[in-house]
């Protein structure tokens, strides 16, 4: 890729500061493609804005200053010159002499006056020298090759581009992808109206935008992508609706047709924190921390590997919530979001195959939707689920593992011991979220289920 030489400071993208005239080429982007786009597509078209404006800033700078100067070019005194490789400085020639050379080649030899008096010597007429040959950008320069500088800067370019776009009102943005606001589709209370009615339908959800716009009745000939994004916006804006959705998925719920447990923390997983100085822990203490792997804990082991399955043990006040902890070992089983607080998805039951409704609830760090699975599996406290990644992205199949020993509490209040067991499938009546075990099945005693 032939260009004319330029040369960028070398903190240059580290400094970097947006302008208004990177916004506008991202605004003029967005308006031709008339498609919402993520900040990490949006960096790579600041990029390569911010280089062709450098690299035209640089022609510019040539043609006012002369002819670019080549060794096999020959000069005349009064020519006006510009050196590529002197930052674009610009001279004019006022001698022209002979060189002095054994050489077989003969060239000449001209000086060069720049602006403030300095004077210098170059070749002229030599036709074997290294500067004849056209510049050009090395592919991996970390300063002037597009994938370089994303490679080396794109991280820390895409924050400045973000907040850049989140401090300009003529963006909007919707589940990680921004747009202009001019060119969205007028969304009415009524078109929320027959949303609210379709979800309402669907008990609550969820359904992704697409399906959603076939009923809405938006004006025909608008381009789908506009569409969608003008609805997501509109809905993300009404406060009926939450977006449920995994990163890159936009889903929609209706708020008030989420279980209380996601919408306000379960009483038994509200965290309160108490001050501690983590440096007075010994390596046991840590070791412990560790093996415990809660979600609130402030230590988090170095070496969390990628797995297909896990086994998580069941403490009392996750079994209690019928909710899973959302550690940073267990959270890469679950899906997770850009922005969207809950993410409803598929939890399958290793056993049966049947689908369960989960929540991960990500600013609480808990996963919902196990109770009712609980008390069928027979699981209680200390007892072991294992966890394997779906065949379909969003979905977690769930296993019920055998349980070790301990004290519990009866529905009557009584303390017993229970020995180790392997999970079982009650025949008795199951209790459920809003009534209590009447009938326990056979062999064992169960603690009363929440209000």
């Amino acid at each position: 890729m032939v260009l004319t030489s330029f040369t960028l400071k070398t903190d240059y993208w580290e400094t970097l500061s947006l302008t208004e005239e990177d916004l506008e080429a991202i605004y003029d982007h967005l308006l031709e493609k008339e498609t919402p786009m993520s900040v990490d597509r949006l960096v790579d078209i600041l990029v390569n804005n911010r280089l062709e404006r450098e690299r035209q800033a640089a022609e510019q700078k040539r043609s006012e200053g002369g002819q670019v100067y080549l060794p096999k070019e020959e000069y005349q005194v009064g020519d006006a010159v510009v050196f590529p490789n002197q930052d674009w400085q610009s001279g004019v020639v006022t001698k022209v002499r002979d060189a002095h050379t054994y050489s077989e080649s003969a060239f000449k030899v001209v000086e060069v006056e720049f602006d403030g008096g300095a004077k210098r010597e170059y070749a002229s007429g030599l036709e074997n020298h290294k500067l004849n040959i056209p510049p050009s950008i090395d592919e991996d320069d970390p300063l002037l090759s597009p994938t370089a500088v994303l490679s080396h800067y794109g991280n820390q370019l895409a924050e400045k581009l973000k907040e850049g776009l989140e401090d300009h009102p003529d963006f909007v943005y919707i589940a990680g992808k921004w747009f202009p606001r001019a060119l969205l589709v007028d969304v009415n209370v009524g078109n929320l109206n027959l949303a609210e009615a379709l979800l309402d339908i669907h008990q609550g959800g969820p359904l992704p935008t697409s399906e959603v716009l076939e009923q809405v009745d938006l004006p025909e000939g608008i381009n789908k992508k506009l569409a969608e994004f003008s609805l997501d916006l509109a809905l993300q804006e009404d406060k009926r609706f939450d977006e449920v959705g995994s990163t890159g998925q936009v889903s929609w719920f209706l708020k008030r047709m989420e279980p209380e447990a996601v919408q306000k923390t379960p009483l038994f997983l509200k965290y309160h924190p108490i001050e501690f100085d983590p440096d007075l822990l010994d390596e046991q203490m840590i070791q412990l921390v560790e093996r415990l792997d809660d979600e609130y804990s402030m230590i988090v082991s170095d070496e969390i590997t990628v797995e297909n399955k896990t086994t998580v043990t069941l403490i009392f006040p996750h079994w209690r919530s019928g909710t899973l902890p959302l550690t940073p070992r267990l959270a890469q089983f679950f899906p997770s979001a850009y922005e969207s607080p809950r993410v409803r998805f598929k939890l399958i039951d290793g056993d049966t195959g049947e689908e369960i409704p989960g929540w991960v609830v990500r600013l609480e760090k808990y996963v919902y939707g196990l109770r009712e699975w609980y008390l069928e599996k027979g699981i209680m406290p200390g007892g072991k689920v294992h966890l394997k990644r779906g065949e379909n992205p969003g979905e977690v199949i769930v296993i019920c593992g055998p349980s070790g020993s301990g004290t519990f509490t009866t529905a009557a209040g009584d303390r017993t011991r229970r020995a180790p067991s392997t999970c079982t499938t009650p025949t008795a009546p199951t209790c459920t979220s809003s009534s209590r075990c009447a009938d326990p099945p056979a062999g064992r005693s169960v603690a009363s289920t929440p209000p």
